[in-house]
């Protein structure tokens, strides 16, 4: 049975990076996805990581309100249908 599971995959430039949340259906809505997604920002903050950005479907309500809330920007793609979550670290 799968709870949940957060990563961010760093690029090779060490400064950004990209996410990717999944949570079981049967745990969706309960603030697991949030919670992993918030540790995984931290850490990437603390080993010097600037950006981090995601790729979230239209359709996902939940990942885009989520964004939100963690600070992202929302960029959309109307042509994939897609939006792009992006969140800067170090600014002031």
């Amino acid at each position: 049975m799968l709870l949940g599971v957060a990563r961010i995959i760093g690029d090779a430039d060490g400064k950004t990076g990209e996410f990717a949340v999944l949570v079981g259906d049967v745990w969706q809505g309960r603030g697991i996805g949030g919670k992993l997604l918030e540790k995984c920002l931290l850490i990437a903050e603390k080993q010097g990581f600037k950006t981090v950005h995601g790729i979230v479907l239209k359709e996902n309500k939940n990942m885009l309100t989520l964004g939100k809330k963690l600070g992202f920007e929302a960029k959309r793609d109307l042509d994939a249908g897609e939006n792009r979550l992006v969140i800067h670290f170090g600014k002031s």
